[in-house]
């Protein structure tokens, strides 16, 4: 049985361009694919890959915490819209309002902005479990704003908001 490459070069004109072609393009995909894995590993602004390396440097750089005042690192979204229902579900309404978040640094800030939508839907999540007739006295609102502070401290962990203030409330 003759070899690959007898075969190759016993093939018309045409099957050798198209086969050298492929080659190429097999060598493309791959330094192409080794190039985007270096950009990843050169540029990640996420957490690190390597953590271990990470807590060497932080340890000869840590200070001792200071207290920082509320809303110093505060993240603010803006027409947030919750649909509500009483509780019979005979009526529907819109709640609209702004949501301050205060984080405990400007990382946690920095985390809060990227994940955004994180963030929405956990306040869609915690307005599912209140009604209407929730939000007539100042406890609805303790409470929606305490379960919105535990399900975000839940999902963001030490970046998590110290507090949370809604301001501008509409219910339409």
């Amino acid at each position: 049985m003759p070899s690959l490459f007898r075969q190759i070069n016993r093939a018309r004109p045409a099957a050798r361009l198209f086969i050298y072609t492929c080659g190429m393009l097999a060598v493309g995909v791959v330094a192409g694919a080794a190039w985007s894995i270096h950009q990843v590993l050169t540029f990640h602004q996420g957490p690190p890959l390597f953590p271990e390396e990470v807590a060497e440097e932080k340890s000869a750089a840590e200070e001792v915490p200071r207290e920082i005042a509320h809303f110093t690192y505060g993240y603010d979204l803006r027409n947030i819209s919750i649909p509500l229902a009483n509780r019979t579900a005979s009526q529907m309404a819109y709640a609209q309002f702004t949501l301050k978040l205060d984080c405990p640094s400007a990382d946690a800030k920095r985390d809060m902005e990227i994940n955004r939508a994180k963030i929405l839907d956990k306040v869609f999540e915690v307005a599912t479990g209140f009604y209407i007739e929730d939000f007539k006295n100042p406890q609805g609102y303790r409470r929606f704003k305490d379960a919105l502070t535990a399900s975000l401290g839940s999902e963001f962990k030490q970046h998590g908001p110290r507090a949370i203030a809604i301001e501008e409330w509409v219910v339409e």
